[in-house]
């Protein structure tokens, strides 16, 4: 029997040797999330209410026009995270403070407020339509709402640690998944979305190019340059950690491109098509009851304000990590208030300042799409410091992205400055 059982071990080690990518891809299955988290929940967190409800009014104003977007943003977003994720693992620190060390700390400065000012609009915007669409389901004011969350955004992030929180948020990125059925729900023209998806040229006029400016800004957004960046710290992840670290980016930028996408479609198969414009992202909701019915109305309220919960949180942490970086403070989730009390204080201001622009009675949808047009104004920016430090052959050395990655971060700094240009100049 004893000899029985070292043949067969014998067979197995054979087998594993002959066949080892069978071995590898069976443990890949079972560890695909975990080493998929980082970049899902950036991807997800690229989602959040000012990202649904620009893509909605894409929709509902420009119908299918814009669905080309998608098959650009895709390439261009995993270049652009994969470079941060990278300089992140190799040099140990967040972009903000790779930025301070290598160009100054004045440099650095002027990226974290750049960053805070994209930030905090989004987080005032996100709020101001995740109170709409809870309005919907109860007579509460606006302000009451917005309250309720500030408070509980403030307990997640000043009670809870790094871990708990990327749990948090992972457990809540299949609500998003909630458009892709919204938009077969909406029974759209699969023909003309085909068209449209494959044809940029179809696209023309102004207003369009704005949305197009905000589409951009809201799927290639500041924040996912640091939070990226922030992950790969707070998890320690090792220079050996790259080839799956990049996997998990990628995995991730696909995951938000095609929530978007759909969302999209949606807003076209049902708002475009009777003619029908929306003002507040509660007009977006209940303009899809009579046309889509009330699951899509459903699913469009509970991923909005799904997205709302994960986005908001990873915003503010964002900053409070930029902000520090190019101050050289303490910082972290895992500290307590009192070790990193500059850290907090830009948690709890982000917050607060978000508050307030959600109950001032600003129209939400437009603060939330012309927040969406502001980081597509900032992202050159931003993108030109990531270019200078995470394609620096002395910073990087021989962990270099491979040259499409390269190629397609150095693209995505073009079409910025080319769709910015065209918003102004059509």
């Amino acid at each position: 029997m004893l000899n029985l059982i070292k043949k067969i071990k014998s067979k197995g080690s054979v087998l594993a040797n002959i066949f080892p990518s069978v071995h590898k891809r069976r443990r890949h299955f079972l560890d695909f999330f975990q080493k998929a988290k980082n970049g899902v929940i950036t991807g997800a967190a690229d989602n959040d209410p000012a990202g649904i409800v620009t893509y909605t009014q894409a929709g509902a104003s420009a119908g299918y026009s814009l669905l080309w977007l998608m098959f650009l943003t895709v390439p261009l977003l995993i270049a652009v995270e994969e470079v941060t994720a990278r300089l992140a693992v190799v040099t140990k620190k967040g972009l903000a403070a790779v930025i301070r060390d290598k160009m100054g700390q004045k440099v650095a400065i002027i990226v974290a407020i750049l960053v805070l000012i994209a930030n905090i609009s989004t987080i005032g915007a996100d709020l101001a339509g995740m109170c709409e669409v809870l309005s919907l389901v109860s007579p509460v004011p606006v302000w009451v709402f917005a309250l309720v969350l500030f408070l509980i955004f403030g307990i997640l992030l000043f009670k809870g640690n790094y871990a708990f929180l990327s749990r948090f948020f992972f457990i809540l990125t299949p609500l998003f998944l909630a458009y892709v059925v919204s938009a077969f729900l909406a029974h759209p023209d699969w023909g003309l979305v085909a068209k449209h998806s494959l044809n940029p040229f179809l696209t023309s006029g102004h207003s369009v190019w704005v949305l197009a400016v905000a589409v951009l800004g809201t799927t290639l957004s500041p924040y996912l340059l640091f939070w990226q960046a922030t992950e790969e710290v707070e998890e320690r992840k090792k220079v050996a950690d790259l080839n799956e670290e990049a996997s998990g980016v990628r995995w991730g930028m696909l995951y938000s491109n095609l929530i978007f996408y759909f969302i999209i479609v949606a807003g076209a198969a049902t708002l475009y098509a009777k003619g029908i414009s929306v003002e507040t992202a509660k007009d977006a909701a209940l303009a899809l009851k009579p046309l889509a019915g009330d699951f899509a109305f459903w699913f469009f309220a509970l991923g909005l304000i799904g997205s709302g919960v994960l986005s908001i949180p990873v915003l503010a942490a964002s900053s409070a990590y930029v902000l520090a970086d190019a101050l050289h403070w303490q910082e972290g989730l895992d500290k307590k208030i009192n070790q990193a009390k500059g850290f907090y204080w830009i948690l709890f201001l982000s917050l607060l300042l978000g508050l307030i622009i959600a109950i001032l009675g600003v129209n939400p949808i437009r603060v939330l799409v012309y927040s969406q047009v502001l980081d597509g104004l900032l992202m050159p920016f931003l993108l030109y410091f990531l270019l200078k430090v995470g394609l620096n052959s002395q910073i990087m050395k021989k962990h270099l992205p491979p040259f499409w990655i390269r190629f397609f971060t150095w693209l995505s700094f073009i079409v910025f400055i080319i769709a910015d240009l065209a918003m102004f100049l059509t």
